[in-house]
């Protein structure tokens, strides 16, 4: 199915549907980052991360901008496919859920 979106699809859109995506994984990444840190300081750190939790904000928000400036297009194809994603995993988990393996 990806392979014939991408074969039929122009290369600007897909860009932009790459770069929506991306943009929307760092900005997950930034905003995780210092929540773990704080909500799980028992786990093992293999990197620093400097001026936590202000530059993760900073990189959150500078992506959030970049997205800001796609235009409203690829903002809809991502909320469709951000929806797509979700009913999937969700459906997963639910039966491949460690707790419902006791039911």
């Amino acid at each position: 199915m990806i392979a014939i979106i991408a074969a039929t699809t122009p290369i600007s859109e897909l860009a932009d549907m790459v770069s929506i995506g991306a943009l929307s994984a760092m900005i997950i990444v930034a905003i995780a980052v210092p929540v773990l840190r704080r909500s799980r300081p028992d786990l093992q750190r293999p990197f620093r991360v400097p001026l936590s939790p202000v530059l993760p904000a900073i990189a959150a928000l500078a992506c959030f901008y970049l997205m800001l400036n796609l235009d409203l297009l690829s903002w809809l194809r991502f909320a469709v496919w951000l929806v797509i994603g979700l009913v999937i995993y969700l459906a997963y988990g639910r039966r491949h859920s460690l707790l419902n393996q006791d039911r």
